[in-house]
């Protein structure tokens, strides 16, 4: 067995379980072991009834005292026992759980795991969990792997076929010296999967992680440099003519441009002019004066009647930079916009247009807002051709910035026929577009996205009467619709045959 081995050669996995882990982009037994889990749970310490307090989840050690009993009230069946002794009672409740009743004998000792909260005078568990003490004991401080699941896939099964596979053999070929690893006091590398795993406890746990970490950055840094010296230089298509005018609008300022900041803003210029399109970084702390350098080459962008845009992270520095940027500009023709979420419809529509038809020549807004709407234009537009590939492959496809990208995905993720894995994928896992029309519709109207729902590309994929029957269904269904209230007179629904007013709304 290796990482390439189809999961269908575990013992356990046949075609129907494959299919259901293909879901979560698992094929083979690499997939497998290199699907992390997303966290950690841990078992405390069992306790004696004594021992436990109000508001504590707690793993109680106890005797059941008597046969469970079965109570049905108006609504559910509820099963209660109680453990411990005449000093020391905690009260046991599982509601709709009839079947417990034959899980638990009278005089057995079990672990019972759950939150424990005072009710009147007495301490009450509601949905134990049951265990064996044996069960128990051999979870207790242990880390159990939580992993991302899909529908047909149980966390349990996850942890079994894991587990199968790191008992076997060492898989991955450690490829870093044993000088690196030394240096920057990392782990083996099987020794790090399989601890990411089944952490024997929490040191062994950061080490796994800070190896794999490592190995993420390093691998990252290495494929940009490898890019770096293969790439292939595009074509600038674009042309600028040599004037005076950012020196015109230098002059402006209120304060004099320092000598780092001089050499940035030609060497851009210079890129911006060459015959291969720019790759270009300007890094510097905090305060130094980046930002004057973006909003002078984008001037120089407008004057040679081009529109440039700037994404601020969010809508107070974008409106700051909208402000500056107008008083910058005014004196020079230079049109700018503002696009942010807060706006209106309307003002949405109206920027848009001004977008589209060029009156505007510096775009001011938040992240991917007008990329987004660009996106679902191109989609609405081709219902025909489910759109699929690598997250890298279809964020270069819409001309989106990664981040940027899986924030789309996520936005998308319920109007899909088959939800993507968002918790858990990366730059290279196969994602579909494959998208339910009415569903949305109805979830743009939910999120009183009008200028998505109103796009014009819904005309060629819904009739105007189903629309507004979507748009109704889902207005009407938020609709607040309050549970009935209990009578402080009626039966107490924990069906201990007390009035609701002497057992658990006595503190209410």
């Amino acid at each position: 067995m290796n990482q390439s081995t189809s999961i269908m050669e575990i013992k356990g996995i046949g075609e129907k379980t494959a299919a259901l882990f293909q879901k979560l982009n698992i094929e083979t037994v690499g997939d497998l072991l290199l699907h992390y889990p997303r966290t950690y749970v841990q078992f405390p310490v069992a306790k004696e009834v004594a021992e436990v307090t109000d508001g504590e989840t707690a793993a109680v050690l106890g005797r059941v005292r008597k046969t469970p009993v079965v109570r049905r009230t108006r609504s559910m069946p509820v099963t209660v026992t109680t453990i411990g002794t005449d000093e020391a009672e905690l009260e046991l409740v599982w509601f709709r759980m009839p079947y417990i009743k034959s899980q638990l004998a009278p005089g057995n000792t079990y672990v019972f795991y759950g939150k424990v909260a005072r009710k009147g005078s007495r301490l009450v568990m509601e949905q134990a969990a049951i265990y064996s003490g044996e069960a128990y004991a051999a979870m207790e401080q242990a880390f159990l792997p939580v992993y991302g699941l899909t529908g047909g896939i149980s966390n349990n099964l996850v942890t079994k076929t894991v587990g199968s596979v790191l008992g076997r053999e060492e898989l991955f070929k450690e490829y870093l010296p044993r000088e690196i690893r030394s240096r920057y006091k990392l782990c083996e590398y099987n020794y790090a999967i399989k601890e990411i795993h089944f952490p024997e406890n929490m040191d062994t746990l950061i080490a796994a992680r800070n190896r794999l970490v490592f190995d993420e950055f390093f691998l990252f840094i290495l494929n940009m440099q490898y890019h770096k010296e293969k790439r292939i230089k595009e074509a600038n298509e674009f042309e600028f003519r040599e004037d005076s005018f950012t020196d015109e609008l230098i002059a402006r300022l209120p304060y004099e441009l320092t000598g780092a900041q001089k050499r940035a803003l030609s060497e851009v210029k210079r890129d911006m002019r060459s015959p291969y399109v720019m790759q270009r970084l300007i890094q510097g702390d905090v305060g130094s004066g980046k930002t004057i350098i973006a909003f002078l080459a984008m001037a120089d962008a407008a004057h040679n009647d081009y529109q440039s845009a700037i994404m601020a992270p969010t809508e107070v520095l974008a409106r700051q930079h909208y402000e500056n940027l107008q008083a910058l500009y005014a004196p020079f023709g230079i049109e700018t916009v503002l696009l942010t979420g807060s706006m209106t419809a309307a003002a949405k529509r109206k920027t848009y247009s001004r977008i589209e038809n060029h009156e505007a020549d510096v775009i001011i807004g938040t992240q991917a807002l007008f990329q987004e709407k660009a996106v679902y234009e191109q989609i609405l537009a081709t219902p025909e051709e489910p759109v699929s590939g690598t997250v890298a492959e279809l964020a270069q496809k819409y001309n989106m910035e990664l981040t940027y990208f899986v924030g789309f995905l996520d936005g998308i993720n319920d109007s899909l026929k088959n939800p993507n894995p968002i918790e858990d994928m990366d730059a290279n896992t196969v994602v579909s577009l494959d998208y339910d029309k009415e569903k949305l519709y109805y979830n743009m109207v939910a999120a009183k996205a009008d200028w998505l729902y109103g796009l014009e590309q819904w005309s060629d994929l819904l009739t105007s009467e189903r629309r507004k029957e979507l748009y109704k269904e889902q207005r009407s269904s938020t609709t607040v619709v309050k549970p009935p209230k209990i009578g402080r007179n009626d039966p107490c629904p924990c069906g201990s045959g007390k009035k609701y007013k002497k057992c658990c709304g006595r503190n209410n």
